[in-house]
């Protein structure tokens, strides 16, 4: 967070203050933006992560339909194809990958995903509104500045519910992970979309999410030395929908 306001403070010359009526906006996103990664990280440990790679298309679905109905898009014919042809290959992919592991509280583990996917389709389209005022750097520090004081909040209320939970102590192998999930993800990874933003609708930024599964396939067989499936065949599919989309807007 530090690194990201003294970036935005660098690019922009200062960091003002959002207008008044901007507050609430940008606090209900820093809200989205935990609800996101705290929906993510407990549905994985508690449903596994085949169950979250397989709902990971549900994000641009949500997405776009959250936009329609606030009136920030149209669906054409064209959008909708290519919308149903990149989550049918996303789910292809995703149906081939993974694990079965999952937990006993599987069904809790599904609606933190349920939470996720929501979170996420929300933030892109509050996120497109915002970056209509505000530089895309601008708004991606304020977001994950509001989302750590969320978070600390979040951290807080565990110790007071359970204070016999397990110590946040974190073991030094997980530097690394974690060094990459602060920069990589969530720093210029939510640049990214801010900047993505405020150059197309909300709908394609999230229809991007249906990469995931194919990419994570891709590295599988790489750097993991795992086989070729025929359910990656599906990586086909996304890509069709994507130019479909795309070429649409």
């Amino acid at each position: 967070t530090p690194l990201l306001l003294c970036t935005a403070a660098a690019a922009l010359g200062s960091v003002p203050l959002p207008a008044t009526g901007d507050v609430r906006r940008f606090a209900l996103l820093s809200f989205l933006l935990v609800g996101n990664q705290l929906g993510a990280n407990l549905g994985i440990q508690l449903a596994g992560a085949l169950v979250a790679t397989i709902t990971q298309p549900a994000v641009p679905i949500f997405t776009a339909a959250l936009a329609v109905a606030v009136g920030q898009e149209r669906m054409s014919l064209r959008v909708a194809a290519g919308l149903v042809l990149t989550v049918a290959g996303a789910v292809v992919v995703a149906s081939g990958r993974g694990g079965n592991e999952g937990g006993s509280e599987i069904w809790l583990g599904i609606l933190c995903l349920l939470l996720h996917t929501s979170a996420w389709g929300c933030y892109c389209v509050l996120v497109k509104a915002l970056v209509a005022r505000y530089s895309g750097l601008y708004v991606t520090a304020a977001s994950v500045a509001g989302g750590l004081v969320f978070m600390v909040g979040v951290v807080l209320l565990r110790q007071v519910i359970s204070p016999a939970a397990p110590s946040l102590k974190l073991p030094p192998a997980v530097y690394g992970p974690l060094a990459y999930w602060i920069v990589a993800i969530s720093g210029v990874g939510y640049w990214i979309v801010s900047w993505a933003s405020r150059r197309t609708n909300a709908s394609t930024v999230a229809l991007f999410n249906a990469l995931q599964p194919a990419v994570g396939a891709s590295l599988s067989i790489a750097m993991l030395g795992e086989q070729l499936r025929w359910t990656d065949l599906g990586t086909a599919g996304i890509i069709v929908g994507l130019v479909v989309v795309t070429r649409a807007k």
